[in-house]
């Protein structure tokens, strides 16, 4: 699943259009580039 589709870019593009600053970050809710539904890799290590 990608972050943005074609009517949130199509927000982003409408808010910068107004002189707005659109939300930074993800759009669906992630914090930073954590992966959706928590670590699936690099399990056995603490802090990964």
């Amino acid at each position: 699943m990608v972050d943005l589709d074609k009517e949130k870019t199509l927000e982003i593009f409408d808010k910068i259009s107004k002189g707005e600053t659109p939300k930074p970050g993800s759009y669906r809710g992630r914090l930073n580039t954590e992966p959706e539904n928590n670590r699936k890799t690099l399990m056995d290590i603490k802090n990964a």
